[in-house]
């Protein structure tokens, strides 16, 4: 399946849309394949024609927004912000901001535990990120970690 077809990329839009739809008015795992499909007046087959589970929905918005901040880093010269880290960050969240998707999944009451791994998810790419700048490890590792503390802050609406 081409995911660059429009009537895939249509379908994939109306059933996330849909999604969304849901998650406003209960969690995630109360979904059922049966609701979206009837909301978004699809087959069954094709929901399943694009997604195995309801949960790779998700999965497919987290590696979007990780993709989205690994671009943003890759354009920006970290290095010369590393001894202001709270500029990069204050970036980061906006960033988190801005990708209204998964930020709705974030808002709900199960939002908390999948902004965690998403901020996980974020850290470790942050990693390999700056392993790629001749950072050391250590430095690396330090500033991954407190971007994942931010970003969990920031999903937990602390920040």
């Amino acid at each position: 399946m081409n995911n660059n077809d429009r009537r895939v990329v249509k379908t994939k839009k109306i059933i996330l849309d849909t999604v969304m739809q849901l998650l406003s008015e209960k969690r995630l795992q109360d979904i059922t394949v049966r609701e979206i499909t009837e909301l978004a007046n699809i087959d069954r087959k094709t929901f399943y024609n694009h997604y195995g589970s309801i949960y790779e929905i998700v999965e497919e918005q987290e590696d979007k927004f990780i993709e989205y901040v690994a671009e943003k880093l890759d354009k920006n010269d970290i290095l010369k912000d590393i001894k202001n880290p709270g500029k990069i960050l204050a970036g980061i969240a906006k960033m988190s901001k801005e990708f209204s998707v998964y930020s709705k999944i974030l808002q709900t009451d199960h939002g908390l535990l999948y902004g965690i791994k998403l901020a996980e998810k974020v850290k470790d790419r942050i990693m390999v990120s700056m392993l790629k700048m001749n950072l050391t490890p250590e430095e690396a590792e330090i500033f991954s970690i407190y971007v994942f503390i931010i970003l969990s802050f920031r999903f937990s609406n602390i920040i």
